[in-house]
């Protein structure tokens, strides 16, 4: 705060302040009147007090780290109406994972543990899927897995089996399934659905002992009737193929196991795409011995190679992110000592790309999302800081 003027003490500070503020009124130059000379001082003029200093708490040169991003989560269904939880396992279809609604990757083959949730009327699903390198938690489209019943499961009219059914809806427990029966069989009593409690399906290739044995193909033309026990009323009628199978057109290959044999009769198992049917059919209906199928299977071909990517090895736990509409997620973590396949980023540090895997002998993957999903596909990435990933020497 400025002082008065009438603080100045002095009566020589008082006559030059007036001096000071005379010259500065006066319209001319002031005629001094004559007096005693007087020994010249310097005028005193009046300054403010300097302002309080601040004095300011110690800091370093560096500059101020920037906030940390928030990292979302995925909401948990509360009241699942249907529970999927399996130990290790080999994947029977690809587990597609989304983040709201958009593609992330898909999980194949051998995995250590998978648990799946699944909403009220299908609507919503979450899947927690464990590999000997990732640990991943993400949304999934409920009508998207594909589920099979378990090795001790109850058949469906005592002679359907569950391979890989889409899942249709969920409630209570209980999961409803739809499937198509092998090719060449027809059922007595037409079903195309099932309602099966979620604790005898899985997500897992399953075989059980009863079911194993030689395969032989079913003959040409031949028909029988497939019946649950010997004896009992036919429950539907299995043909075989209209044509030999050709390399021409492996479609016409249709095998069965020979699960047991017992007079003119013979219990087979015949796979089909979503599931398989078991039963006891006419013994010439099948081919006493198996044919060279080389040819055949060679038909079917095979995946090409996939482009080359570069595995990080992750001495620690290392989470993995994805990005959404401005909002970044964590949707699991590379497992301390995992290593994942990965390419650089544009914006810095890596994208995990998992190649295709090999449908029998390939390890667990993360495949990229197809471009043609309705909404459009979400990259998973590993942290630019992510200090503890290193790349993996190539071996020669």
């Amino acid at each position: 705060m400025i002082e008065p003027l009438a603080m100045a003490t002095s009566p020589i500070a008082r006559s030059a302040t007036v001096l000071v503020l005379g010259a500065v009124a006066a319209c001319g130059p002031a005629t001094p009147a004559p007096s005693t000379p007087v020994p010249a001082q310097p005028a005193q003029v009046w300054s403010p007090p300097a302002p309080p200093v601040s004095v300011a708490a110690p800091s370093s040169s560096a500059p101020a780290s920037p906030a940390p991003v928030a990292i979302e989560s995925l909401a948990p269904i509360a009241s699942p109406a249907c529970q999927i939880d399996l130990a290790s396992g080999r994947l029977l279809s690809s587990v597609n994972l989304q983040l709201l609604g958009h593609p992330l990757g898909a999980i194949d083959g051998p995995v250590e543990s998978i648990r799946v949730q699944i909403g009220a009327n299908a609507t919503r699903a979450v899947a927690r899927i464990v590999t000997d390198s990732l640990s991943l938690e993400a949304e999934v489209d409920p009508h998207s897995l594909r589920v099979g019943h378990k090795a001790d499961a109850a058949l469906i009219e005592g002679y359907i089996r569950l391979e890989r059914a889409p899942l249709k809806d969920a409630s209570s427990g209980r999961a409803t399934v739809t499937f198509g029966l092998p090719d060449g069989v027809t059922a007595v009593k037409p079903t195309r659905q099932a309602e099966v409690p979620c604790s005898a399906l899985t997500l897992y290739f399953a075989s059980s002992p009863t079911f194993q044995g030689k395969s032989l193909e079913l003959k040409t033309d031949a028909k029988s009737d497939l019946r649950v026990s010997p004896g009992s009323q036919p429950v539907a009628r299995v043909s075989g193929p209209p044509h030999p199978a050709s390399a021409d057109d492996p479609r016409e290959l249709r095998m069965v196991t020979v699960v047991a044999e017992k007079g003119p009769l013979t219990q087979i198992a015949y796979d089909g795409q979503e599931a398989s049917v078991i039963g006891w059919v006419d013994s010439r209906l099948i081919e006493k011995r198996a044919k060279n199928l080389f040819g055949v299977l060679g038909a079917l071909g095979g995946g090409s190679p996939s482009p080359t990517t570069v595995d990080l090895r992750c001495a620690a736990s290392t989470p993995v992110l994805a990005e959404l509409d401005g909002k970044i997620y964590r949707v699991g973590e590379v497992r301390a000592g995992g290593t994942v396949h990965s390419r650089p980023r544009a914006s810095g540090g890596h994208a995990l790309v998992i190649e295709p895997v090999d449908f029998f002998f390939g390890g667990p993957g993360l495949s990229t999302p197809a471009s043609s999903a309705p909404k459009r596909p979400v990259e998973v990435y590993l942290p630019v800081d992510a200090s503890s990933c290193t790349p993996v020497p190539k071996s020669k």
